[in-house]
């Protein structure tokens, strides 16, 4: 996460880390994120750090984040592509 404090969404943002539609999430995400008091928002952060292990995040601003949970099995949104 250090290497991503002085760089922008911009730079940041690609196939490895993007915003994803909360209605693609897991159900129990969504239900944890409404009991977060976030289920207003529409779309979450997805940062990839090392193989299946994620980071999930509210974007505030243009390059503000705040994490939201650890995702070390890539369970919150599986992706169907082999070995992501």
């Amino acid at each position: 996460m250090r290497n991503f404090e002085s760089t922008t969404w911009d730079q940041i943002a690609g196939n490895t880390h993007h915003m994803i539609p909360v209605n693609s999430i897991i159900k129990p995400a969504q239900e944890r994120l409404a009991e977060l008091g976030h289920d207003d928002e529409n779309r979450l952060a997805s940062f990839h750090i090392n193989g299946k292990q994620r980071l999930w995040a509210i974007r505030r601003s243009v390059n503000i984040f705040y994490l939201l949970w650890w995702d070390p099995k890539h369970e919150i949104c599986p992706s169907p592509k082999k070995h992501t």
